[in-house]
């Protein structure tokens, strides 16, 4: 109760919001900056596998800059070295869980129809070669989720990373959720591992992290851009490969579930 107090506190403390506006201002000139940036690359390099190979090179620019703004201190355990033609997967509680991916593993992302659909990041995600697929059972269809597949696919076989957040949603990080198991088909035709990844929070800031429910993207990342600093922590587990994709989900959920610590 004490610590709760402080933080409220400080978050009302002037100093705090002059510092959040600041970081609030210079992050969203950040993203109008990658906005303009991949805006002219799609009009000038019309050929898709060229375009997508110099997005890849530029995100973690991009990223690792709006980590700095927002005082994100990452710590990677686990093996190290680069990462190549592989799904990769991992816990999600926050937008802010992809500005730390992107910055360390440069992939093209599985995200939702809404999330297109969210003012600003909907821009943003189009921008970074995102994959939107209809996670609605009402609106998703066998034929709609074969042909998601086969996109993806496509691309997974020109080498690139597949990055999936099988929760199918954002959490309040009070733990883990059940991962869906579609996705990991991917892994299966392609006869390619897939790579989990545990990510959590820690620090004063972290209780502002999670990113769920009706919360707005403006609201929350104001809220996130008034904390003293965030540590975040990405954890490398060895990579899973099997025939099933109920088998690689369940492992993988079951791997990144252990390792997972709520600060």
């Amino acid at each position: 109760m004490i610590s709760e107090s402080i933080e409220k506190k400080e978050l009302t403390n002037p100093l705090y919001v002059f510092i959040g506006l600041f970081r609030f201002l210079a992050f969203f000139l950040v993203i109008m900056s990658f906005l303009v940036v991949h805006s002219l690359m799609a009009f000038f390099i019309t050929n898709e596998k060229k375009r997508l190979k110099v997005y890849l090179k530029s995100i973690p620019f991009f990223a690792q800059l709006g980590l700095l703004i927002l005082n994100v201190k990452v710590s990677l355990d686990g093996t190290r070295g680069e990462v190549k033609q592989r799904l990769i997967v991992a816990n999600h509680l926050s937008y802010l869980d992809v500005l730390i991916l992107s910055a360390f593993y440069p992939s093209l992302f599985i995200t939702s129809v809404e999330i297109r659909e969210t003012f600003l990041l909907g821009q943003l995600t189009n921008l970074a070669g995102c994959f939107f697929v209809e996670r609605r059972k009402i609106k998703r269809t066998e034929h709609t989720k074969q042909n998601e597949l086969n996109d993806i696919s496509e691309k997974l076989r020109n080498g690139h990373n597949i990055f999936l957040f099988p929760e199918g949603t954002s959490s309040d990080g009070c733990q883990v959720l059940p991962f869906k198991s579609t996705f990991f088909q991917l892994a299966v035709e392609a006869n390619i591992p897939v790579l989990p990844l545990t990510l959590s929070y820690s620090g004063a800031g972290s209780e502002a992290v999670p990113w769920y429910g009706k919360m707005t993207f403006p609201d929350h990342l104001f809220r996130l851009c008034m904390q003293k600093e965030i540590y975040a922590h990405v954890i490398r587990l060895p990579e899973v490969k099997g025939d099933d994709r109920f088998y690689l989900a369940k492992t993988t959920q079951d791997m990144i579930r252990t390792t997972y610590e709520r600060y």
